[in-house]
C-alpha cells in the first residue's frame, strides 16, 4: 500500500534519561553521516526508524520580523544575489 505525502510522517521521540533521540521517518538519515545515525528498524511502508544524539534536536520559534526588517534583509538578498552573478 502505498502512502501520501500527508501520511509519511516524521515523529521525533526523546527522554530526559537517555543521550539519544529515535526518529521515525520517511526520509533518509544515515546518508549524510552514517557514522553518527544508528538504523533501528524498517517497516513494511518504507518509514525507518533511527536513532540520532539528542543534541541534533532543536526547536526554536521562528524570528518575528518588522517590515523595515524585512525590506533590509530583502536588500541584501538582492545584493548578495547580483555579486554571486558577476562571478
Amino acid at each position: 500500500m502505498k502512502l501520501s505525502n500527508l501520511e509519511r510522517e516524521t515523529v521525533i521521540t526523546f527522554n530526559e534519561a537517555e543521550n539519544f533521540a529515535e526518529i521515525f521517518t520517511y526520509n533518509s538519515l544515515a546518508a549524510d553521516r552514517p557514522e553518527d545515525v544508528q538504523h533501528v528498524n524498517t517497516n513494511p511502508e518504507g518509514g525507518a526508524t533511527y536513532r540520532v544524539p539528542k543534541g541534533w534536536v532543536k526547536i526554536r520559534a521562528s524570528r518575528i520580523l518588522s517590515e523595515e526588517q524585512r525590506a533590509v534583509m530583502r536588500e541584501r538578498g538582492r545584493q548578495a544575489y547580483k555579486a554571486n552573478l558577476s562571478r
